[in-house]
């Protein structure tokens, strides 16, 4: 359990070090489109926190650019198997799992905006929210998701979690 800053700040030592954490490596499986290099995700009593850091500054990789962290909440009355802009392309971009949240930011002309979206019966996501914690810095892209905006989240509740990055109209890294 950990507050941090919202800021676009990420230096050794920081709020984020008892952040959970998930590296993204090489290998045979990497491709020089691939964009993330960390993702970072935390809660406190108020906040879902989540950060990914990019292999190179963020605003440089063109626009417009989405970040976008799919969830899965239980009781969820609708879900959704593919990405947002996956969807719509061949293939689809298979999520793994039925998410029923999306919590997307926008970074288009050096600026960051987010929106907590659901998913409706008729398969598209829908009902944006603002989120009002979002910061990008060089390769560092922050922001929160209040649970009061995801409705009944119970302790113990088990989340599965991805994220899609795409670039224009396409997705280039899950």
């Amino acid at each position: 359990i950990f507050s941090p800053t919202v800021d676009g700040q990420a230096d050794p030592g920081d709020e984020w070090d008892v952040a959970g954490y998930y590296e993204v490596r090489g290998g045979a499986q990497a491709r020089a489109e691939d964009v993330v290099a960390a993702l970072y995700y935390g809660y406190d009593a108020k906040h879902l926190y989540f950060r990914l850091d990019a292999r190179q500054n963020w605003v440089d990789l063109g626009g417009p650019l989405y970040a976008g962290l799919y969830f899965s909440l239980p009781g969820a009355e609708a879900t959704i198997p593919f990405s947002r802009l996956g969807a719509n392309t061949e293939p689809k971009t298979l999520l793994g799992f039925q998410a029923s949240h999306l919590a997307e930011v926008t970074i288009s002309d050096g600026r960051a905006s987010a929106n907590l979206l659901t998913a409706d019966k008729l398969g598209n996501w829908a009902n944006p929210q603002t989120l009002q914690e979002v910061a990008v810095e060089g390769k560092v892209l922050e922001w929160a998701v209040p649970f009061d905006l995801l409705g009944d989240v119970e302790p113990g509740d088990i989340l599965n979690m991805v994220a899609v990055v795409s670039l224009g109209d396409r997705d280039v890294q899950k």
